[in-house]
């Protein structure tokens, strides 16, 4: 449901049933050592996936800025896991959520800030802790810097995680840095690299996503990610092995790309 006002957006929504998170396998790339046993998940609630939750929003504007405040109930998507036999289980529980977001528009610089507050989440120990956790930074945009075609955005953004070590995300207390090309031309090339510095570890996550239209109805695109410098304690070391490099040709049926 969503009511449209002068003030702004308000949404709400009733989610009567639950979907559980998908992890790679055994051989799929990106993820725990141990592979997870989605097929045993445990739940906080006794109605398990029927469990019903819900979601409200309010959307505005304030002169240059765009905000949201959202709220949510219900069961979370990002799970705990219990080690049962050697082999961890997703364990999904009731949380509430109160949520900001907001962009402020500074001629072509964006400045950006997303941030929430967690109760009844469980941390990478398995002990419960309310936690907040944030992303701000900016986003400043060159236009034309080949005299033509060529826009160049920078990108410098802080995450945090209010649980630090404990944390269920490798992006806890990073730096991120990164760099967004946009050739506007027909065939829409694009290219973004972004790579996130830990603090304290200075594990490095380096991630590079590019495209481009080949034909009318067609797009190549290019995807890596590498993991550097990964820290024995931290949970990117059980990634240090899955850089990788993709290509990919897709092709858009009926319409165009």
């Amino acid at each position: 449901m969503a009511y449209l006002a002068d003030s702004g957006e308000f949404s709400a929504f009733i989610m009567p049933y639950f979907r559980e998170r998908t992890f790679p396998g055994e051989d799929g790339r990106l993820r725990t050592r141990l592979p997870i046993d989605t097929d045993r998940a445990i739940y906080d609630t006794s109605a398990e996936e029927w469990t019903p939750a819900t979601a409200l929003r309010f959307a505005g504007v304030l002169g240059d800025v765009d905000f949201g405040v959202s709220g949510f109930y219900g069961l979370g998507r990002d799970p705990a896991f219990v080690f049962q036999g050697g082999t961890p289980r997703p364990f999904y529980e009731l949380i509430g959520q109160i949520g900001l977001d907001a962009q402020y528009t500074s001629g072509a610089t964006l400045w950006k800030f997303e941030g929430i507050g967690r109760i009844n989440q469980k941390n990478r120990d398995f002990v419960n802790e309310d936690f907040t956790a944030a992303t701000g930074g900016l986003e400043h945009t060159l236009f034309a810097v080949d005299g033509n075609n060529m826009d160049l955005g920078l990108i410098a953004e802080y995450a945090l995680d209010s649980r630090f070590d404990d944390a269920t995300t490798i992006f806890q207390n990073d730096l991120i840095f990164g760099a967004r090309l946009a050739l506007n031309v027909p065939a829409s090339s694009s290219l973004l690299f972004t790579s996130a510095i830990d603090v304290e570890s200075a594990e490095t996550n380096l991630r590079l996503e590019a495209s481009r239209r080949v034909f009318e109805d067609m797009t190549l695109g290019l995807e890596g990610q590498a993991f550097l410098n990964t820290d024995i304690q931290g949970l990117a070391s059980a990634l240090k092995r899955d850089s990788y490099l993709r290509v990919k040709l897709t092709y858009f049926f009926g319409g165009g790309a």
